[in-house]
């Protein structure tokens, strides 16, 4: 009988303890504020590309952009690496915009040295031919490889831009270099590609990155949507559409002790892109919430450390993908909760969590009085 009264007593302190912590949640989530308050970034790193003379008229300017030979970098650090940026006008800028990569410096630059080796104008059977003198020249451990916007802009076939991009995938794997790959931007300035690139050349590099187990950033989807804005004349972005751009490579770069940078290696693994909503989602409650604590940063600094080989192994099998995925939709529910759930939302939940806490005291009593009867 003291065994019955002592459970019992235990359940009804459950429930009151599950009723306490779940009003907490709701009215804590309701008026607190979630906003990042981090500090400014450090100082950019920065450099010019000095593998090639190669200059080429770009489609949409007679200008010719050819790369310099000087290197700076603002850190000492021997932590920080060589990252290039390697492809076309895009990247190499246009229209006096700051192109990407100098964007990209101030969100990962105290991470990478950033190279920029775009060159106006250039299509992918010219990158396979310069991408080998740009690897031995810099040596860099990250090259971002954004090309393809001039071969769709003359009609080279999406095949062959699959083919060429795929061929500068394998050299710079050869070369020790980690590529991160890119869809292509929009073009409304010529309106017979507007349609074909999202259609026919970004699905062909969706399907690369994902046959090359290689990490991919859908700039277009970075910036299709509101592109009006954010493009200079409807081939080259402007700086907002810029910005956009880095963030996007921002998200899937690996930048240790930061916030910048990708991190979320596992769900990327997972989702199959480091600007998935759901990853997303993740960084953002790890910058608003984990990187705001000693406890927090220490358990990021720890997953950044032991993932990056799990999250390998996750994204070369598919069933494995999908166990994870499932595995992590809890998480990201809560993270959806605490960060962009509405008070209806929240208050449902409270319902929820009032209505198992008690069904749980219900059948914990009806047991009970089962067992005084018998």
């Amino acid at each position: 009988m003291k065994t019955i009264l002592k459970n019992s007593n235990f359940t009804t302190k459950t429930f009151l303890v599950t009723i306490i912590l779940a009003a907490m949640f709701v009215i804590s989530t309701n008026h607190v504020g979630f906003t990042s308050d981090d500090g400014p970034v450090s100082s950019p790193t920065t450099s010019s590309d000095s593998s090639s003379s190669d200059t080429s008229s770009d489609t949409s300017s007679s200008s010719t952009t050819t790369d310099s030979t000087s290197t700076t970098s603002t850190s000492t650090s021997n932590t920080v690496t060589k990252l290039v940026a390697f492809g076309d006008s895009i990247t190499a800028g246009f229209g006096g915009v700051a192109p990407y990569p100098t964007k990209l410096r101030g969100l990962v630059g105290s991470c990478y040295t950033i190279i920029n080796s775009g060159v106006a104008g250039e299509m992918t059977r010219t990158g396979v031919s310069r991408i080998n003198r740009v690897l031995t020249t810099h040596k860099p451990k990250t090259i971002i490889i954004m090309e393809g916007a001039n071969d769709a802009f003359w009609g080279i076939s999406p095949s062959t831009v699959k083919f060429n991009l795929g061929f500068m995938i394998d050299t710079s794997r050869a070369r020790g270099a980690t590529p991160v790959i890119s869809t292509i931007t929009p073009n409304t300035k010529k309106v017979s590609v507007t349609a074909t690139i999202p259609a026919s050349y970004n699905p062909q590099i969706k399907l690369l990155a994902s046959q090359k187990s290689v990490t991919l950033v859908d700039s277009y989807a970075a910036v299709a949507a509101n592109w009006s804005n954010l493009t200079l004349e409807g081939l080259h972005p402007n700086d907002a559409g810029s910005l956009l751009i880095a963030q996007a490579f921002s998200a899937a770069l690996p930048c240790s002790g930061g916030s910048g940078g990708g991190g979320c290696f596992i769900a990327t693994a997972a989702f199959g892109s480091s600007i998935e909503p759901q990853v997303t989602l993740l960084k953002r409650f790890r910058d608003q919430f984990l990187l705001k604590s000693d406890m927090g940063r220490l358990f990021v600094k720890a997953y950044y450390h032991y993932s990056p080989p799990i999250a390998e192994f996750i994204s070369r099998h598919g069933t494995l993908k999908m166990a994870v995925r499932t595995t992590l939709y809890p998480l990201i529910g809560f993270c959806y909760l605490v960060l962009d759930a509405s008070f209806i939302e929240r208050l449902s939940i409270f319902m929820l969590l009032l209505g198992v806490a008690g069904s749980a005291l219900w059948l914990a009593r009806r047991r009970r009085r089962t067992v005084i009867l018998s």
